[in-house]
């Protein structure tokens, strides 16, 4: 641009023109200036999405080094990125403006894989949409819970909360056992629990527990304990889980009654071979097996497990299977998550005990009729799958009980898919 001395050099030696071209320059320079301004602001959202990213001190390595090469980070990365992303989530969240919306979570998980299209193969199974892993309505279903990173971390922002900031707050539970149920089924209750659980009374038990179900759903709604469960209904324990089988299916009453268990841990043989070969009983090895291929990623262990592989076996096969030589003296070392006890020597067949919260609940020698069991359990008795055994309890969900169409888990629906096509080629 040309400034007062460059017009007097070209001959415009008059100074009221002077000043009006150098105040049309001005006014261009002006006007050049903000356009170039306003280009820089008008950012798609996908590029204003890898901005936040580059400006977090911590994941900037990652944008240059994965994301901008078309590399899918590792989910610890991916939950990092989902973290950061949220931090507007949670501003709102924290001033007070109300939580998110699904939709407004959905919207950030679709332009998660715009700005980085490698990610649609982090979907959660071959039918799911690209940004299920992000943020899946009804977790592919058509009610029930969304999930995926987006879904949790929000979700955690609002766990975090104090009691007083939260929008939707907890009513105090109340026991109101005698006056939701009729009297006289808490009398028929009374009376059941006193028969003695043989051959004679087999029939009136069955009778009666079939109609002391709405007593049962009421225990489990407030929450029972095992024990204060047993207490007001014994015979949930008697005859060798009949009872548990009965009130399973009470509860889900669609759920399939010819089950394949033992062919999915048949099957399960095949998944990680070379691990559990001192395990005896073939089920119980196939069943830890599917359990390895959930878990074994990222496991480490001491230098004493990695010199004793068997010891190191041990405590991997812990979650949902234990072997004790005593099994009194191994309910009083109180063991907090339900498993199965096999009373035996480390890695020998044995009788197999389901126990829950220190109570036996079930005596068998046959693993695949105490792992049925103990699944069935934590519906009957309203107990929450310790964290370390939801992958798996989720394959047996989809695959045998019909509760789950697909996992929100994509590893357990890439074991299922393996497992279904592996029964799928037996029978043909």
């Amino acid at each position: 641009m040309f400034d007062d001395a460059d017009l007097v050099e070209i001959g415009i030696t008059a100074k009221g023109p002077r000043k009006i071209i150098l105040a049309s320059i001005e006014k261009i320079r002006t006007t050049c200036d903000s356009q170039l301004a306003s280009m820089e602001i008008e950012k798609t959202p996908e590029e204003l999405l890898r901005d936040v990213l580059i400006q977090d001190p911590k994941f900037r390595c990652f944008v240059y080094d994965e994301l901008d090469r078309n590399i899918v980070p590792c989910e610890k990365n991916l939950r990092l990125m989902v973290r950061i992303l949220c931090q507007r989530f949670e501003k709102i969240i924290y001033d007070k403006k109300g939580y998110p919306s699904s939709n407004e979570q959905w919207i950030l998980a679709k332009q998660i894989i715009r700005a980085f299209p490698q990610l649609a193969n982090t979907r959660t199974s071959e039918n799911a949409p690209d940004e299920s892993a992000f943020f899946w309505w009804h977790s592919g279903k058509s009610t029930g819970q969304h999930s995926g990173y987006i879904f949790h971390r929000v979700r955690n922002i609002i766990k975090g909360l104090p009691k007083e900031m939260k929008k939707y707050k907890r009513p105090d539970i109340t026991n109101k056992a005698q006056n939701s149920v009729p009297t006289a089924l808490v009398q028929r209750a009374t009376d059941l629990a006193e028969l003695y659980p043989d051959s004679q009374n087999n029939a009136e038990i069955t009778r009666g527990m079939e109609e002391c179900f709405p007593l049962h759903q009421l225990l489990l709604k407030e929450q029972k304990s095992v024990k204060d469960m047993l207490s007001t209904l014994p015979h949930l324990a008697s005859y060798n889980g009949t009872m548990i089988h009965d009130a399973f299916y009470r509860l889900n009453p669609t759920a399939p009654k010819q089950l394949e268990l033992a062919s999915i841990l048949g099957r399960g043989l095949l998944l990680t071979p070379g691990i559990f070969k001192e395990v005896e009983d073939v089920h119980v090895r196939g069943a830890l097996r599917i359990y390895a291929k959930l878990h074994r990623k990222g496991v480490k262990h001491s230098e004493s497990e990695i010199n004793n592989p068997m010891s190191a076996e041990v405590i991997f096969a812990a979650p949902l299977v234990k072997w004790t030589q005593d099994i009194n003296e191994h309910i009083k070392e109180a063991y907090d998550d339900p498993h199965i006890a096999c009373v035996a020597d480390t890695f020998k067949t044995g009788l197999y005990h389901i126990v829950f919260q220190d109570v036996i609940l079930w005596t068998n020698d046959s693993f695949v009729n105490s792992l049925d069991v103990f699944w069935k359990c934590f519906h009957v008795f309203g107990r929450k799958v310790p964290n370390n055994l939801q992958k798996y309890q989720d394959v047996f969900s989809v695959l045998l009980y019909n509760t789950l169409q697909n996992s929100s888990r994509k590893c357990v629906n890439e074991v299922c898919a393996n497992l279904k096509e592996a029964i799928a080629a037996e029978k043909m």
